[in-house]
């Protein structure tokens, strides 16, 4: 059983169909049918890329998948080829072979996806809430399910020799386990104050930009900001301004062209222009940086 079907609860399935006759994979959202963002997952309207290792490792754990997500527009950027702007000017380049893959975040889900979904052992349960837990203190025995948004729909009870909850920052599971009688669960909160502001654009026609892609940094504490702009699939670029704790993101398109002016960045210009803005999905706010541990291991004193 595999709580949240995002990114980490297909992976998590999918590593553990070798071990398991049946799994089930309980997800709130339902599945589009191609590439879409989706309200479960608010992050995905930023920047999203696979490293080196990450790529590397995802190609380990599930093969030909790197293959599928170039041939589905996902762009190999060698990091020799980035564009560095730190606060102490523009880095030099340098050979290497390293190359990290860049696309949007529902591109590399929808290929994840397929792949999940064409394994026979895996069950779906789209559009339904996880709202507890079976079992007892040391030992959970399955979840208790109903659907999604509707509190008075019949809960159901779901039994599964695992459990993996990989529903991310929006879990529940200290309330779940104090409810099955488990003493509080403790927990660690880092907040780094993060907040982003993304803009898709269309890739002009014309020159070569001279760069694959660009890193935008400033020099805390003074102007604590960040910018990132990546080429995705369908011809277009993704551009993430971030800014740390006391220079908070600013919303709308003014906000962002100005938070992007901050940076320093002269290469944006023209290759970021307002015109080639894709303004269905044009500006977007959203918060990072949270980090919440829960334990229920005992710490020595």
């Amino acid at each position: 059983m595999v709580i949240g079907g995002g990114l980490a609860g297909m992976l998590a399935a999918w590593a553990l169909r070798g071990y398991a006759e049946r799994m089930v994979i309980v997800e709130r959202d339902r599945y589009p049918e191609r590439p879409a963002f989706r309200s479960g997952v608010p992050q995905a309207r930023h920047a999203h890329l696979l490293l080196e290792a990450g790529h590397r490792a995802l190609e380990a754990l599930m093969p030909g998948v790197r293959e599928e997500l170039t041939a589905a527009g996902a762009v190999r950027v060698p990091i020799s080829g980035v564009r560095w702007l730190s606060a102490a000017g523009w880095l030099a380049t340098y050979e290497s072979e390293v190359a990290f893959l860049s696309c949007t975040r529902p591109l590399l889900d929808h290929t994840v996806l397929r792949r999940v979904r064409g394994e026979p052992t895996v069950r779906w349960l789209e559009n339904t809430d996880v709202v507890g837990l079976l079992g007892a203190p040391g030992e959970v025995t399955g979840v208790q399910v109903r659907a999604r948004g509707d509190a008075r729909a019949q809960v159901r009870e779901v039994r599964a020799e695992l459990v993996v909850d990989a529903s991310g920052r929006t879990s529940s599971l200290p309330s779940w386990l104090t409810r099955l009688g488990c003493p509080p669960a403790a927990e660690e909160r880092v907040d780094a104050g993060v907040s982003y502001v993304s803009r898709l654009y269309h890739r002009p026609a014309g020159p070569d930009p001279g760069f694959p892609a660009l890193y935008l940094q400033t020099k805390a504490p003074d102007a604590p900001r960040l910018g990132v702009v990546l080429p995705v699939e369908d011809g277009r670029w993704i551009a993430s301004v971030g800014s740390m704790r006391g220079a908070q993101a600013e919303p709308g398109a003014a906000g962002f062209d100005r938070q992007l002016r901050l940076l320093g960045g002269p290469s944006t210009r023209g290759v970021l222009a307002g015109d080639g803005a894709d303004e269905r999905k044009s500006v977007v706010t959203g918060k990072a940086g949270r980090h919440v541990r829960v334990s229920t291991i005992q710490q020595a004193s």
